[in-house]
């Protein structure tokens, strides 16, 4: 018998045994044959899905890539940028300029270390013009302070000013001074003083002495307070030191005198415009106080805040209880000085105590 394989001949063989084989081996090559079928089918079906799907995903992949190139591509200069913007944010610009506080201030000439007789202090604060200290105008009213300056060469520290033995906080001073023979005993310590309550002024202040006896006053600088700058620190102290006692003659009106020196004092203007806020009063109160009161009582109405008085006393103390009223009522200080006190109580000694 022939046995056939997909058509062809593959041998013979005889028997019913050989029909059984020829049936096995037929069967299993059309198994075989489907089989390849099926796959020559499912090709064709899900070939063009599986290629669109290839092609989506090589897309995907190449879309990708590009993206990440860009991004790597711009972070050079952004990255730049940034740097550029933080360092000209954190670069420190140059200070601008200062503008000055004070329109006329003036530097004073710088000494050399051999010629300061003590360390140099520099005052807590500047005369900002319109704006106050909030303490009230203050007139120091000259009169004789007793021993122990007050500690005028420490003055600049707290921002106060002193003149034999009283303080004040003002920035406009006035120095109204009893030159009358009735000051024979303390004339000299008076000008010693007065002169260092002026040296010990800074910049930042006004000023103006006023010496009364009978009369009109004599003014360092009339109807005006000067910046307390080297210059006009130097013209002040000259003043006080050329200045004589004077005659006066008994006539009942010494009172006239004082009440011209304190006009003198609050008609005085600095260069803003500004008057007095203290003064320094010193005197015997030895006249008319009445009348000297009376005026001073108009004077202080004209003022859109009452100016502090603080008096220094001596001679007399017969006027003690007077002139300390005075200097309470307008929230000064007061001081009196006895002749032994001026007399015996050296410049140096003085201010050594403060």
């Amino acid at each position: 018998m022939q046995v056939t394989v997909g058509g062809f001949i593959m041998g013979q063989r005889s028997g019913r045994g050989d029909r059984r084989e020829s049936i096995c081996i037929t069967g299993f090559k059309r198994n075989q044959v489907g089989v390849l079928m099926d796959i020559a089918k499912l090709k064709r079906h899900l070939g063009p899905r599986l290629q669109g799907w290839l092609i989506s995903v090589l897309l995907h992949i190449v879309a990708a890539a590009l993206l990440v190139w860009l991004s790597l591509g711009d972070s050079g200069p952004k990255q730049a940028e940034y740097e550029t913007a933080q360092a000209s944010v954190m670069r420190e610009e140059p200070p601008e300029p200062i503008e000055p506080l004070v329109e006329d201030l003036q530097v004073d000439r710088w000494q050399g270390a051999a010629e300061l007789s003590e360390p140099m202090v520099l005052p807590s604060e500047l005369d900002m013009g319109s704006v106050g200290d909030g303490s009230g105008d203050v007139i120091a009213v000259a009169g004789l302070i007793g021993p122990g300056t007050g500690g005028q060469g420490r003055a600049a520290v707290d921002g106060r000013t002193r003149f034999c033995g009283t303080s004040g906080s003002g920035k406009r001073i006035c120095f109204v001074v009893d030159h009358s023979l009735s000051m024979v005993m303390a004339h000299d310590y008076v000008r010693d003083q007065l002169q260092l309550a002026i040296e010990r002024l800074t910049p930042g202040h006004y000023y103006n002495v006023i010496y009364y006896a009978e009369g009109e006053p004599v003014q360092l600088a009339p109807g005006e307070l000067i910046r307390a700058n080297g210059p006009n620190r130097q013209r002040g102290m000259e003043f006080v030191a050329n200045m004589e006692l004077a005659q006066t003659v008994a006539s009942g009106q010494g009172w006239q005198a004082v009440v011209n020196a304190l006009e003198a004092a609050f008609a005085g203007r600095n260069v803003r415009g500004q008057g007095v806020d203290l003064i320094y009063l010193l005197t015997d109160g030895e006249y008319d106080r009445e009348q000297v009161l009376s005026r001073l009582r108009q004077m202080q109405a004209g003022q859109s805040r009452p100016v502090t008085i603080s008096v220094v006393a001596c001679g007399s103390r017969d006027s003690e209880a007077f002139l300390r009223e005075l200097a309470t009522s307008y929230n000064g200080e007061y001081r009196f000085l006895t002749d032994e006190e001026t007399t015996s109580m050296g410049f140096s000694e003085l201010d050594r105590r403060w």
